[in-house]
């Protein structure tokens, strides 16, 4: 049920999850944030020395991290939500955002283990005010995937707010199949759909 875009594939989530911390090089350039945490989060899933559950607890801290410093939730579940979001209580809304970046961080989290060996390529970026689109294109065996980032500056930091693979946007794929949920169940059905997913995991986390 919890799908996302297709083409989305293990280092598509490496970069959906690689902005990295520091202020300067978020207002300097946005491309060297996605480069300087992805290569910490490679640099992690290639590292021999850790045996599995290390791996896990490692990348756990590395995707939390991000996932708290680096996304605009705020923006996205907005975005996401649509009309639904000025339908929503404030407590629906808070509800929302908090469970829909656990759900994220879980659907990335179970991919990222899969990875095996492919890169990234970046090609481009543009600037202009407080927005930006970084341009790249994951590279496998079999295929190339183009993948863009938009993003925002606010106070000295470049936070994310949509991604878009093959052409598809991320917020969309995810407003659609949210808005089915809601027309069927309600706000507070999807809440409840997202908030079972969450216990679920939290159950058999694999």
């Amino acid at each position: 049920m919890f799908t996302v875009s297709r083409g989305l594939n293990i280092l598509t989530i490496v970069a959906m999850f690689s902005f990295d911390a520091t202020p300067v090089l978020a207002l300097a350039n946005p491309t060297d944030n996605i480069r300087t945490a992805t290569d910490k989060i490679l640099s992690v899933l290639n590292d021999k020395s850790l045996n599995k559950e290390q791996r896990r607890s490692a990348l756990r801290k590395e995707i939390r991290n991000i996932v708290d410093q680096r996304f605009d939730f705020q923006t996205m579940s907005k975005s996401v939500m649509a009309n639904n979001w000025k339908k929503a209580t404030g407590y629906e809304r808070s509800r929302f955002i908090d469970f829909f970046s656990q759900n994220l961080e879980i659907t990335y989290f179970g991919a990222l283990e899969s990875y095996s060996g492919e890169e990234i390529k970046y090609v481009g970026e543009k600037i202009k005010g407080d927005r930006a689109v970084v341009d790249t294109v994951i590279v496998s065996k079999t295929k190339e995937i183009p993948v863009s980032y938009k993003m925002k500056l606010d106070i000295d930091i470049w936070y994310v707010y949509d991604v878009v693979i093959e052409n598809v946007s991320l917020v969309s794929n995810y407003r659609n199949l949210y808005t089915a949920i809601i027309k069927n169940d309600g706000i507070s059905g999807l809440l409840q759909n997202l908030e079972g997913r969450l216990a679920k995991y939290r159950k058999n986390p694999q």
